[in-house]
């Protein structure tokens, strides 16, 4: 990691003790210079631990469902059942998510091939209108 204020790179295993703290922390003063370094966010590994934690949640329902109903049908069959359906929940959610990564990747992907396409003409274009006559 560079400091950007006195541009000096800081260790790792030199300093440890800042390294663990600014991980720990989110801010934390340079060694060198006192200035507040800020840990980097990156906000699409907090978009997946949301997701995890809704999973945890609809997984705690569940359980809490299968105690309640363990009474009625049974526990060990309300544990099963309620298990089952937060499989279905999980497999609903990541084929949601795998869905939406998908189409970025497919756009992108699109895209790039029109842009080439579209490079290719007006190259075979500029070719045509050349008035070259090396082959004549």
């Amino acid at each position: 990691m560079e400091c950007p204020a006195c541009h000096v790179k800081i260790g790792v295993f030199k300093n440890v003790h800042f390294t663990a703290a600014f991980f720990l922390k989110r801010v934390q003063p340079c060694p060198y210079c006192k200035t507040s370094l800020y840990r980097p966010h990156y906000p699409t590994w907090a978009y997946f631990k949301d997701i995890l934690f809704v999973i945890f949640l609809i997984g705690v329902i569940f359980f809490l469902l299968a105690i309640i109903f363990g009474t009625v049908v049974g526990y060990q069959t309300a544990l099963v059942i309620c298990f089952w359906f937060w499989v279905i929940a999980v497999a609903v959610i990541g084929a949601i998510i795998l869905t939406n990564i998908l189409s970025i990747l497919l756009y992108k992907y699109y895209r790039g091939i029109r842009m080439h396409i579209k490079k290719g003409r007006q190259y075979d274009n500029n070719l045509k209108k050349s008035n070259d006559n090396r082959g004549q």
